[in-house]
């Protein structure tokens, strides 16, 4: 099972990383904003593969398949950016579902 702890940190991470490209894209750093996407998606990538190995988490197989293919769309296309942009908005989504998942379930004598 996947500890709350673990979740907090991730999305906690993924927000930073988040609210810092969107305030860089926002101020005029561009550049900045683009590090910061780079951040994120290799950030949820190492995470899509810990869940993957450690938990053989199913939601986050599919991410793992369109990694490779991001990567390369978004080197040799311009605007593939965007791609990588939108699967972090729906990994980000995934999170926040499976922490919801996590609060919601029962606890039990060794979480104490």
């Amino acid at each position: 099972m996947i500890s709350i702890l673990r979740l907090q940190i991730d999305s906690w991470v993924q927000l930073a990383l988040g609210v810092l490209s969107t305030l860089s894209w926002l101020l005029g750093g561009y550049v900045l904003s683009l590090v910061g996407v780079w951040l994120l998606w290799l950030w949820q990538t190492g995470s899509a593969l810990e869940l993957w190995l450690d938990y053989r988490h199913h939601s986050r197989r599919p991410y793992l398949w369109l990694a490779p293919i991001l990567l390369t769309l978004a080197i040799l296309h311009t605007y593939g950016i965007f791609l990588i942009l939108g699967c972090a908005l729906a990994y980000g989504w995934h999170t926040i579902r499976d922490y919801r998942i996590v609060l919601r379930r029962p606890r039990s004598f060794w979480d104490l």
